[in-house]
């Protein structure tokens, strides 16, 4: 997921700044595809890191509190940033995905030490 967001860095900044159509469109497949790993790397991982008896409690949870905060503030949230926030689109993308990146950067090693626990405990 660390990897799909910075790659997706670059193609949100050209996806606001291209002028071509067809340019556009390219950019656009390729973000779509990248932003469409992170859904199933999601309960990946916290099936990863979850004890065998937990792990449909965890991943319901999650796919619960997410469905519930994607449906109540995504369809408003970005046009309120835009607006109120940063005019420009290329601004609401570039701190989007920068933020997003920091996150799953600075949590990497909390995963990863969850990850080793996981192991261990299995063991």
């Amino acid at each position: 997921m660390f990897y799909g967001t910075i790659l997706l860095l670059p193609l949100a900044t050209a996806l606001t700044l291209v002028p071509d159509a067809w340019h556009g469109i390219w950019l656009l497949v390729s973000a779509t595809f990248l932003m469409a790993v992170p859904p199933g790397m999601t309960l990946t991982s916290l099936q990863a890191i979850a004890p065998n008896e937990m792990r449909g409690q965890m991943v319901a949870f999650y796919l619960i509190a997410a469905n519930f905060l994607s449906y109540t503030f995504a369809p408003s949230l970005p046009a309120m940033i835009s607006d109120y926030v940063f005019a420009p689109p290329l601004a609401l993308a570039v701190v989007n995905y920068t933020i997003a990146a920091l996150c799953l950067g600075y949590g990497l090693k909390a995963y990863r030490d969850a990850l080793a626990q996981a192991c261990e405990w299995q063991a």
